[in-house]
């Protein structure tokens, strides 16, 4: 069963080279929270209040849709 988040992705602030994810799960109750970084050495995942492998699944297992 697929589960449906309602996931913004926000922008830190003017220049800021780091985005934030809060998804609510549609009809539920699951909540992730997560910072992204781009960093010279590449992309860094940081989960908020959470495991990180959760993290990590939930940004692997993600389809973008309107």
């Amino acid at each position: 069963m697929m589960r449906c988040f309602r996931a913004p992705l926000s922008v830190l602030g003017p220049g800021s080279k780091a985005r934030q994810l809060a998804a609510h799960e549609l009809g539920g109750r699951d909540y992730i929270s997560l910072s992204l970084y781009r960093l010279a050495a590449g992309l860094r995942l940081k989960p908020c209040g959470l495991p990180e492998d959760k993290a990590f699944r939930f940004v692997l297992a993600l389809n973008l849709t309107e």
